[in-house]
């Protein structure tokens, strides 16, 4: 919480010297200099006595904030377009899954963002898609997610080659609307990762994607914070487990859900975030997806 409040004082300056803030030991860590270990569970117990480790990170246990899964049997237009793509069923984006994905989930607020999830705060509704992300558990305010993700849709156009995109007249990667060359962008960059994984294997002196674990009584589920990318392209190439580092929070427990940020302060309440940690277990993002026609060869 401190190191987020002097973070936020200090990265406006940095930012418009060209920098940026990061932590030390981040995904830019070299691969010797963190073990690796096997197991999630026993990685997180490292993570949490305050050792740097990174773990093999089981794809089929893998869901994003939005409820989508990562291995047949579950759905994820990241996925499921590379899949389409190395299949030889589409070859630009113009006639790929992820425009029609685009074209077809265009939700009107934050409430709406949620796939197949009915039971967001109401003032949900009032705000503005992309602040889906201010999750329960999130010590973020509103506009602290207005303002990062503004800044990462701008940071990610700029590494890409499309400096001149912005985030209010191209949207973002998450959900349409998006500009034709926004979902160029995006669409070169998945084939792009695909490729580079495809023909010279997992490269973690790239850096590793982040998790954090989501935990209820003897279950959990890996929640992809950073590298949704690389995540996609390995689950497309069949990967089982791909190398990883947790994201702090390492993890997020139901059992504590009266104490999450957002609870605590009446952004949702505890039936609302407890019916949330529920949706992202038990949610059928293939069968989401199959009644939108957004299935490879529909």
């Amino acid at each position: 919480m401190l190191y987020d409040m002097v973070r936020r004082t200090i990265k406006k300056p940095l930012h418009i010297l060209g920098l940026d803030l990061v932590r030390r030991n981040d995904a830019n860590s070299k691969p010797d200099e963190i073990p690796l270990l096997d197991d999630p569970l026993e990685a997180l117990c490292y993570e949490k006595a305050g050792e740097r480790v990174a773990f093999m990170c089981p794809l089929e246990n893998v869901i994003d904030i939005r409820g989508h899964g990562y291995v047949p049997g579950k759905w994820h237009p990241f996925v499921e377009t590379l899949r389409e793509y190395n299949a030889d069923q589409c070859s630009s984006y113009k006639d790929s899954l992820l425009k029609a994905y685009y074209d077809t989930h265009q939700p009107k607020n934050a409430a709406d963002a949620y796939p197949g999830f009915e039971d967001a705060p109401a003032s949900f509704r009032d705000w503005p898609p992309h602040r889906y992300r201010l999750l329960p558990w999130s010590a973020n305010t509103p506009e602290d997610v207005d303002e990062r993700v503004r800044y990462w849709t701008h940071r990610d156009n700029e590494e890409h080659g499309f400096p001149d995109l912005t985030f209010s007249s191209d949207g973002n990667k998450s959900h349409g609307p998006v500009s034709t060359r926004k979902g160029q962008m995006e669409f070169e960059r998945l084939t792009s990762i695909f490729e580079s994984i495809k023909s010279k294997g997992y490269d973690t002196n790239l850096g590793y994607p982040h998790f954090r674990i989501l935990k209820r009584r003897g279950e959990y589920v890996l929640n992809p914070v950073r590298g949704k990318h690389r995540t996609a392209a390995a689950a497309a190439l069949g990967f089982e487990k791909i190398p990883a580092l947790y994201y702090r929070p390492s993890i997020v427990d139901i059992s504590m859900v009266k104490y999450w940020p957002q609870v605590r302060r009446g952004v949702w309440s505890q039936e609302q975030a407890k019916s949330y940690f529920r949706h992202l277990f038990r949610f059928d993002s293939l069968d989401w997806a199959r009644k939108r026609n957004l299935l490879a060869g529909q």
